[in-house]
């Protein structure tokens, strides 16, 4: 008679485990891996409940990218520098992304193309019920999200501007209506819709805008790799019909994507309603700002003025809206 060991109730758990971890990645494969039928897939970039990049959700909820053969694999990112960095890994062929970080990584050699804006504006600083001016953030702190930001740059920027000398301290973006809820810091700069979430809840308000700091600037920019570019334009081209598509859209019919961004992303109507005043939208990209913000990085030390001598032709190499063109006449935007 053969006799069968009794397996323990530990290694039983662990059996379960390893099945149970073995169907997540059979069904990470199956399900974003391999090419859907009839689809092109491609890898595409953004960030986490950014309102700036809202075409993108409203694209991909209305089913554009598939209606034009495209099967997108969604890239969330909590901010723009991982997202680079990943894309000069080869993990990304397109996406979203701030103007500065793609900025930071191309000055690295990171072959990025940007095609058309997302959106200008848009930032904020926000500021503690009892400060109510930028001259009373000398010797404040202020939080920001990240060393690679557009917002990092531009308070140091206003800093200068006003002779002020803060203390900066960096955030998880969504750490920082928290932050100044808590009095870890007196104020911060950051995107929408977290500036206006301190707004709608009364635990901060608004001292400053982006546009105050400099009308019109780039903020997000729409980007591809110059692989996926030189090699299969006719994506590219597909990419673009989608992203304007997306923006003649959030114009024209702001109450439905202000709902729909909600609800994709969980923000409150009210949140999305309170930034959408102090966001601007178009397809053309900003140069002369991007020009601005190579030159203040350079300063800054972001951005190495070896790697970048020449801050005009290292933007306008980076910039080709030739197809961004062709799209807006073929779909007869005026």
């Amino acid at each position: 008679m053969i006799r069968v060991r009794s397996i323990s109730k530990p290694i039983v758990a662990l059996i379960i485990v390893g099945v149970l971890v073995t169907g997540i990645f059979v069904g990470y494969y199956l399900g974003f891996s391999t090419k859907p039928s009839g689809l092109e897939p491609v890898r595409i970039g953004y960030l986490v409940g950014d309102i700036h990049q809202i075409e993108f959700y409203t694209a991909y909820a209305q089913g554009w990218y598939e209606e034009e053969g495209i099967a997108p694999i969604k890239k969330e990112y909590l901010y723009g520098m991982p997202e680079m960095m990943d894309f000069a890994a080869g993990e990304l062929d397109a996406g979203y992304v701030g103007c500065v970080p793609a900025l930071i990584m191309a000055s690295k050699g990171a072959e990025i193309v940007i095609l058309s804006s997302s959106n200008e504006e848009g930032s904020a600083i926000v500021a503690k019920p009892e400060i109510n001016s930028i001259e009373e953030l000398d010797g404040k702190i202020v939080g920001h999200p990240g060393l690679g930001s557009i917002q990092s740059v531009m308070i140091k920027m206003v800093a200068e501007e006003f002779n002020v000398t803060p203390t900066y301290i960096d955030y998880s973006i969504t750490e920082l209506p928290l932050a100044l809820e808590r009095g870890d810091i007196d104020a911060y700069i950051a995107w929408e819709p977290f500036c206006a979430e301190a707004v709608v809840r009364g635990i901060g308000h608004i001292i400053y805008t982006s546009h105050d700091i400099y009308p019109d600037h780039q903020c997000c920019v729409f980007y591809v790799s110059k692989q996926l570019y030189d090699e299969r334009p006719e994506i590219v081209k597909k990419l673009l019909k989608v992203h304007v598509k997306g923006l003649n859209y959030i114009q024209e019919n702001s109450t439905d994507a202000i709902q729909s961004f909600a609800s994709l992303t969980g923000r409150d109507v009210d949140v999305c309603q309170e930034c959408w005043q102090r966001m601007v939208w178009g397809y053309h990209v900003n140069r002369e700002s991007m020009i601005t913000f190579t030159d203040a990085m350079i300063d800054q030390g972001k951005i190495s003025a070896e790697d970048v001598p020449d801050a005009t032709a290292f933007v306008n190499d980076l910039i080709d809206e030739i197809l961004l063109n062709e799209v807006i006449t073929e779909i007869d935007i005026t």
